[in-house]
Order: C-alpha cells, then structure tokens, then sequence
C-alpha cells in the first residue's frame, strides 16, 4: 500500500552548479538517498535533472527540488530556465582541484545574470571531497576569504563520499532561505490567509458577544 505524501507548506527550488566533476551529482545523490557511486563522479549529458526531497523544518514541511546540471556544464549549454525561480544556489568546486575553484568567479557571474527573478536567493560556496585532505589545493581558510571579500555567500565543505556534513549544508540552506522570506506565493498566501481567518472568527465571536449582552441587558 502506497503511503500518500504529507501535504507541504511550500516548495523549494535549490540548484547545484560548478565545473565538472566536482561532485554535484554525488551530493544529490548522498542528500535524496543517502547512496554515493563512484560512477556517478562525472555526470554523462548533457542534460538537467532533480529529484525531490519532502523534510520538516521549524515545524513546516517542504519540498525540496534540487536540480542538478547532469553534465550540462561540459557544453556551456546552462540557460536562465536553470535558474529560473532558485530560492538557493550551492556554487560546487573540488577542494583537490584549483581550477575548479578559481572558475567559481565565472559561475558566479553567470548565476547573478541568470537570478534576475530571485536576485535575493541564498548562495552557498561549498568545497566538496574533503575526504580526500592529503590532495587539497584548496584551504577552507583561503575559501572562507573569497565567499567573504569576493562571493559574499556562505561558505562550507562536504563530502559525500563519507557523508562528511552534506545533510546539515541542505538543513542550513534551507533555513537561511525560510529566514530571509523569499519564498512567497502560495505559503505566505495561506499564511496570510490562516491570519485573516483568526481575525475574522475573533471579531464575529465580539459581535455575537455584544449581541448577547445587549440582549441579556434588555431582559
């Protein structure tokens, strides 16, 4: 028997992007099934695709549609329909590979041209494959200094091969996102919608209440 879904507050667009390689798809992987495959270390494309992650946050639930590029990035083929609508960026680079890193600036101008719909998304920079410290080329002190002076996001290291701080990266984005109110559309409508319910019943249960009175007050 099929479990039916809880019925969610809002909907969360997050995008992955960054060079190929870097291990986007594994991060996508290791988040939505907990699963890491060596095979999925290069994505074939080109080609985008996400999959869907339903979690429970500060008491509200929601879904999660995290995109991936699948290999799109190797063709330079990546449009604003990618970003279109992103609530949150996770710009991915190889903490092994400099080139990956230093790129990160060519993202970066392509995701502030893209995001003209969501100019406020949360942007995080994150440095994937820590497991593999005896290679880095890339320190988190060095990393911490460019998301402050130059990407101005925010800045963490993953690895999904050990599972290294992946499901907290997704947690943290996810509240920074509900702290900044850029969600809007149907969650703030009910909200909003749920307010005016509350003021609506309270001001009918003061009319009733005066009508009572008034006709207490008569007999």
């Amino acid at each position: 028997m099929t479990v039916p879904e809880p019925a969610v507050d809002a909907t969360l667009k997050l995008v992955l992007i960054g060079d190929p390689g870097v291990g986007k798809t594994s991060l996508l992987m290791r988040y939505t099934e907990d699963k890491f495959s060596e095979a999925s270390l290069a994505s074939i494309g080109p080609g985008v695709d996400y999959k869907r992650k339903i979690i429970t946050v500060d008491d509200k639930t929601l879904e999660l549609q995290i995109w991936d590029t699948a290999g799109q990035e190797r063709f330079r083929t990546i449009s604003g329909t990618f970003y279109k609508g992103a609530h949150g960026i996770l710009l991915v680079y190889d903490v092994t590979d400099e080139d990956s890193f230093t790129r990160c600036r060519t993202w970066a101008q392509d995701m502030d041209r893209y995001l003209y719909d969501k100019p406020d998304a949360v942007k995080y920079l994150v440095g994937n494959k820590i497991d593999l410290n005896e290679s880095r080329k890339i320190s988190a002190t060095t990393a911490q200094d460019a998301a402050d002076s130059y990407f101005e996001m925010t800045q963490v290291e993953t690895s999904a091969k050990d599972n290294i701080n992946v499901e907290e990266t997704f947690q943290s984005i996810v509240r920074d996102i509900l702290k900044a109110g850029i969600i809007g559309g149907e969650f703030y409508e009910e909200e909003q919608q749920q307010r005016n319910v509350i003021r609506i019943t309270s001001t009918k249960q003061q009319e009733n209440a005066k009508k009572r009175e008034g006709c207490c007050a008569k007999s």
